[in-house]
């Protein structure tokens, strides 16, 4: 065997390697695995993980069967009930739900606080909606437009439809309940952006039909029912409403049903095109591309636009149903 022989370094070398090992002792780099979970995760999977388990086994079920009816195999579950795999797709975790004839509920609004982080199975895919009137088809005005081509610069995914009546706004609704189908088992949340005229009653499109918030529920509803195991919680997504007097659309939920949204943006008055384009960017790319609070990415797109505070705001679709259900109980008490 020959001898080791270990490389001559200059005075230099040493001198920059002593340095090297000085500055990691003061501050030492322990990078986070890409694939690895937080504590709070992990402690809110393995108490679901053993919940399910505990279904499994006081139904009778043996793994086979709830593998067979989640479309996996028995070694596959066996390695989510064991502890062996502690990061399920939440695609999974809602078919294993489904396979033991659970519900799982998952709040929207504490999801999108990590949905740009590139270790996220989650993933917000934006759909573009815009009805421009006759006068900003004329003058070369259309802000989701515009809106898109910034969101594709800052590498959001977003896909742009621009529609003229009802009947093409049926047909959107359908090819983006499709479009999410087919993503495969990457959870994806839904933003359905909507640039039109608007007021306290409902939308206009290009033919002067006025779309009221109540058909526009309706259309919200029925690609709810679509949607299916794609999305966080089945059926539903988040409403930008890019609209005049856009928080208006509130009207579009059901006093009987759960919200076909799960959190609502837009304006709470009247807002110039300019200052709507603006606002929605900064939104968009200070929360989904630069990470930023939900709270402070609301208010940087007030800012940015050179509006009052809270002319942007944001709602969440359980509080408009506790709002629903208390004007429903006070009607009944009268």
């Amino acid at each position: 065997m020959k001898p080791t022989i270990k490389p001559k370094r200059t005075a230099e070398q040493r001198a920059e390697e002593e340095s090297v090992r000085q500055q990691h002792a003061v501050n030492p780099v322990r990078q986070r695995p890409a694939s690895a979970i937080n504590q709070q995760s992990f402690t809110a999977i393995l108490s679901l993980v053993t919940r399910f388990k505990a279904v499994r086994e006081s139904q009778g079920l043996t793994l086979a069967e709830v593998a067979e009816r989640m479309g996996i195999d028995a070694p596959a579950l066996s390695r989510l009930e064991t502890g062996k795999m502690l990061n399920p797709t939440l695609a999974t975790l809602h078919k294993w739900a489904e396979a033991l004839g659970q519900k799982l509920d998952v709040d929207l609004s504490e999801l999108l606080a990590t949905i740009s982080s590139p270790r996220s199975n989650i993933s917000p895919v934006l759909y573009i909606i815009e009805s421009p009137n006759p006068v900003d088809i004329l003058d070369g005005r259309k802000e989701g437009e515009a809106l898109m081509m910034s969101l594709r610069l800052a590498e959001i995914k977003s896909i742009y439809f621009q529609i003229a009546n009802q009947q093409m706004l049926e047909k959107v609704m359908r090819r983006i309940s499709d479009d999410l189908q087919q993503r495969g088992d990457t959870v994806f949340i839904p933003v359905i952006h909507i640039s039109a005229h608007g007021n306290e009653r409902g939308i206009a499109l290009t033919s002067e039909e006025v779309i009221s918030w109540e058909t526009l529920g309706n259309l919200l509803y029925d690609l709810k029912g679509r949607m299916g195991l794609s999305t966080v919680e089945p059926g539903t997504a988040v409403l930008a409403m890019s609209t005049c007097q856009g928080l208006h659309g509130y009207q579009v939920s059901r006093s009987n049903s759960r919200a076909p949204f799960s959190l609502m943006f837009g304006p709470t008055k009247n807002v110039e095109w300019a200052d709507s384009l603006t606002a929605w960017i900064t939104l968009y790319h200070l929360f989904l591309k630069k990470n930023f609070q939900l709270e402070k990415a609301i208010a940087a797109m007030n800012i940015a636009a050179g509006l009052e505070p809270r002319t942007f705001a944001v709602i969440s679709g359980k509080s408009i149903e506790d709002q629903l259900r208390t004007q429903t109980s006070t009607a009944l008490d009268q």
